[in-house]
């Protein structure tokens, strides 16, 4: 009996060990930092994140500007060292860092505050770049639209560029777009393309916008309001006066027909697509316009009333027939006072082209090649875009100087800023302290991304 208590025992002993030695074995992993986010200022600092764990872990960081490595203190607690390089930029950034071993992981987000700035600047991250986002003729209001907690309803919203305070409106199932919106705020129109037609807002009521005898109001666009909201512009089809779209402005709800180019750039007859008005000064003197003629949007402007139309017989005295001058659809094309229009040139290899709309002068900038007009300032500089780099890189031409510089570059140089590349100007008010336009970059996972932002130098205070 003796015998087999002694061979039982170890043998007993054995297995309650290997059990415990399993169940120890067989315990989760985890990874615990003792926050999930930390911010910093926007100078160069360091700090320590106490971390729990039973495994050994990696990191992974997404962003240059920091960096993490990994210590033991005496006592067997792990900790993580960040330290961040200075945020020279205006803008805050954040990435973020990845503790990891096997399957289990922990993600801390970093945010980082830009640096000291007293005036405004905002990228419009909630305002999807499919819904549209419009601003005043001198970027006092900028009108967008955000998707609602109810599915298929939107939410107009409008921001007030002087003092950065936000206005929502009545969240609607219907008007999903931003179009236009006044420098006052109150006149505002949007677009439903879901189910067609416009709204069309004056002092924030409702207003209807009639069509002239012989059109017909079924087949209203509208594409840009003067700085007042008393100048609508767009087009009409008519039942009798041919096919196609005519370029027209409504003064105080009245309706305009405005001339149209009998041919294209092309030399095809102008029907049956016609010409739209897309945008009017801050006055509503000067408007511009495209054509839709074998979708070539070349380009035509009317000034009090009178057309020029740089793709008919013009471009045939100036030798440039079909290789025409060209705006896509983007509005603001125009400088604030009028006097200046930005534009393209060519089919492929497209250059700059800036029009002086008092003289009529037509300045084809063939020695900055790959970029399109966007918008000018009343002085007469020229916002470009590059569509060699997808629209992801921006420009400011002076044409009398003959120079051009990046968006950014041209902000640090004339106001001390570091901005973020990517960004593109599409409005200009007329003491330049105010700006509109895009923000390209890449986001999550890689994927190209479009934002609105404003900037305003001088806000109220």
């Amino acid at each position: 009996m003796k015998h087999i208590e002694y061979t039982v025992l170890p043998l007993l002993l054995a297995a309650i060990c290997l059990v415990s030695c399993q169940e120890k074995q067989e315990a989760p992993s985890y990874i615990y930092p003792e926050y999930s986010s930390y911010s910093f200022g926007h100078m160069p600092d360091t700090l320590q994140i106490y971390v729990e764990s039973n495994v050994d872990w990696n990191i992974e960081r997404e962003a240059g500007w920091l960096e993490a490595s990994k210590s033991d203190a005496q006592d067997g607690a792990q900790w993580l060292t960040v330290s961040v390089m200075e945020n020279s930029e205006i803008e805050p950034r954040t990435a973020s860092i990845t503790l990891s071993a096997g399957t289990v992981s922990s993600e801390i987000a970093i945010t980082q505050k830009g640096a000291e700035f007293t005036g405004l600047l905002e990228n419009f991250t909630d305002f999807p770049y499919t819904y549209g986002v419009a601003s005043s003729q001198n970027v006092n209001y900028i009108l967008g639209m955000k998707d609602a907690d109810a599915e298929g309803y939107w939410i107009p919203e409008i921001v007030n560029v002087m003092t950065g305070e936000h206005r929502e409106l009545e969240a609607t199932d219907q008007w999903d777009h931003a179009v236009a919106i006044s420098d006052e705020g109150d006149d505002y129109i949007l677009n439903s393309r879901r189910f067609g037609g416009y709204l069309v807002c004056v002092d924030d009521q409702e207003m209807e916008l009639t069509a002239p005898e012989g059109y017909r109001s079924d087949g209203l666009a509208i594409y840009g309001m003067s700085g007042d909201g008393r100048v609508i512009v767009g087009a009409l089809y008519s039942n009798e006066n041919g096919t196609g779209r005519f370029p027209c402005r409504w003064v105080d709800g009245e309706c305009e027909i405005l001339d149209r180019p009998d041919t294209s750039s092309h030399g095809t007859p102008t029907e049956p697509y016609g010409t739209l008005a897309r945008d009017c000064s801050a006055d509503g003197s000067v408007i511009y316009g495209t054509e839709w003629t074998n979708n070539s949007f070349a380009l035509c402007f009317w000034r009090d009333g009178q057309m020029f139309y740089p793709g008919g017989e013009y471009a045939v005295k100036n030798g440039y027939t079909a290789e025409r001058i060209y705006k896509t659809a983007e509005y603001g094309a125009l400088s604030p006072d009028g006097k200046w229009l930005a534009a393209s040139y060519g089919q492929s290899g497209a250059c700059p082209v800036i029009i002086n709309t008092e003289t009529y002068d037509v300045s084809i900038l063939d020695s900055f090649s790959d970029m399109v007009g966007l918008t000018c300032s009343n002085d007469g500089l020229l916002f470009t875009a590059s569509p060699a780099m997808g629209c992801t890189t921006g420009h400011v031409i002076d044409p009398e100087a003959g120079t051009s510089v990046m968006t950014e570059e041209w902000f640090k140089s004339e106001y001390g800023l570091n901005l973020s590349s990517g960004r593109m100007i599409y409005k200009v008010s007329d003491d330049m302290t105010r700006y509109f336009g895009t923000l390209a970059g890449y986001g999550t996972g890689g994927l190209f991304s479009v934002t609105y932002w404003y900037l305003n130098l001088a806000p109220e205070k």
